[in-house]
């Protein structure tokens, strides 16, 4: 297999030629702060989508080939000599994405949600200063975290206000892989921080090892009752 990933990056073309990875980890997290907007966004995570996919149907294809010579008795002399890259193939997956700063309106948001919902291999997504997105965006995204692998989101500076904490509350109660949450300059008063509190309530067995909620209007007490919930590595 042999492909190319083209996009822009700071003003300049970055591609990354796939052809001979072995690694099953690959980060964009330098991408936070370009200027992919809606377009690139859905550009990126459609190429890393066809990927994943052709990557599986890759390795599946190879190890069925590898199968079928290893039964067969008359093909021993031919096994001997497959290709040594190919007991080391491996399946690509994107585990780690940050494309905060990028300009993104709620149509973005919902790109990627779908891609969340459907190809998602990430544990770690970096989404601050999205701000542009409405509360329908954010409902969509926050219900694609509910089945997903996630381990980390950050969310700062993205004005969800105690409507949007809701939501994120909501996915928190369900997915319990999630385990760090950062959610600083959102505009949330104690209305969202007892949502908040609620989630965390909720997931006792699986409490949350890092929460931040810096510069928002949590009081004093209720701020320090949520802390204590969280229990810090």
């Amino acid at each position: 297999m042999f492909m190319w990933l083209v996009f822009e990056m700071s003003d300049q073309w970055k591609i990354l030629d796939y052809s001979q990875q072995s690694s099953t980890l690959f980060s964009f997290s330098s991408l936070f702060g370009n200027k992919l907007r809606d377009h690139g966004l859905l550009t990126l995570l459609n190429g890393i989508a066809e990927l994943q996919e052709q990557s599986a149907s890759a390795a599946t294809m190879q190890q069925a080939m590898l199968l079928q010579s290893e039964q067969n008795i008359l093909l021993q002399q031919s096994v001997t000599n497959l290709p040594a890259t190919w007991g080391s193939f491996r399946v690509f997956a994107l585990l780690e994405l940050d494309v905060g700063g990028n300009g993104l309106s709620s149509d973005g948001v919902k790109v990627l949600a779908s891609y969340m919902r459907h190809h998602s291999y990430l544990q770690y997504l970096g989404l601050a200063q999205t701000s542009d997105a409405d509360l329908v965006a954010w409902k969509e995204l926050f219900e694609s975290l509910k089945g997903s692998s996630l381990t980390q989101i950050i969310l700062d500076e993205n004005n969800l206000g105690d409507p949007g904490v809701r939501l994120l509350a909501d996915a928190l109660k369900v997915n319990m892989n999630l385990r760090q949450v950062d959610l600083d300059m959102n505009g949330i008063s104690d209305v969202g921080g007892n949502d908040i509190m609620g989630a965390l309530l909720c997931r006792t067995q699986f409490p949350l090892r890092h929460l931040s909620l810096q510069e928002n209007n949590i009081s004093t007490g209720l701020m320090i009752r949520i802390q204590e919930e969280v229990k810090y590595k």
